[in-house]
């Protein structure tokens, strides 16, 4: 997954192998999972794919991260929040927006919404 993670910085900001992946690798040892780094994406679990997905958004060079209903990622709500404590432990610089649908859905049940 180390390959997966460093990809971006390397196509979109033209940054070496080497120095793409340490990047990566500085990011995956914030929240101690440099294993992460050696496994394929049909070895992780789906924490272990919501933190690739982060570290991803992290590596661009948008000042935004929306993440749209992370429950669908994350089917156990004790999952979302061992990941949401690294997600602060990860971010230093961007805006991260949490949108759960599921939730304000279940909220607003049999409200009129309009679109």
């Amino acid at each position: 997954m180390l390959e997966n993670i460093a990809l971006i910085r390397e196509v979109h900001n033209h940054t070496p192998v080497r120095i793409a992946q340490e990047e990566a690798k500085v990011y995956l040892n914030k929240i101690n999972r440099i294993d992460l780094g050696l496994k394929r994406p049909h070895q992780c679990n789906e924490v272990e794919v919501f933190y690739i997905m982060i570290i991803r958004a992290l590596m661009t060079n948008e000042k935004n991260i929306v993440i749209l209903n992370p429950l669908a990622i994350l089917k156990n709500i004790e999952f979302l929040a061992i990941a949401m404590r690294n997600l602060a432990i990860l971010n230093e610089t961007k805006n991260i927006i949490i949108l759960e649908n599921e939730i304000n859905r279940f909220h607003y049940e049999g409200m009129l919404v309009f679109q």
